[in-house]
């Protein structure tokens, strides 16, 4: 499963499919990524691929690794109910 995981990763990278597909993301859209600092996978992973998406917001969490919900449940729960609430708020206004 891992390596079929990694083949179609790598398939995706060679064809551009985030470079292309995330920036047409709806601004109406709100996105999320949350990532852990204490994952092995670097922050830089996340913060670039929402770059990809001009609207998207990157929160980080401390005390969480790779399995967020798990780690840190509160933390990821709090980020979450912040964004929502980001994400109404503008709405509830207009």
């Amino acid at each position: 499963m891992f390596t079929s995981t990694m083949q179609s990763i790598r398939e995706h990278e060679h064809a551009g499919t985030l470079e292309r597909g995330l920036p047409a993301v709806p601004q109406s859209l709100p996105v999320l990524f949350i990532h852990g600092v204490r994952s092995p996978m670097p922050v830089r992973t996340t913060t670039r691929t929402a770059e990809l998406i001009p609207h998207a917001r990157v929160d980080l969490l401390p005390e969480a690794g790779h399995f967020l919900w798990l780690e840190d449940p509160d933390g990821m729960r709090d980020a979450i109910a912040a964004f929502v609430a980001d994400a109404a708020a503008p709405a509830a206004a207009g």
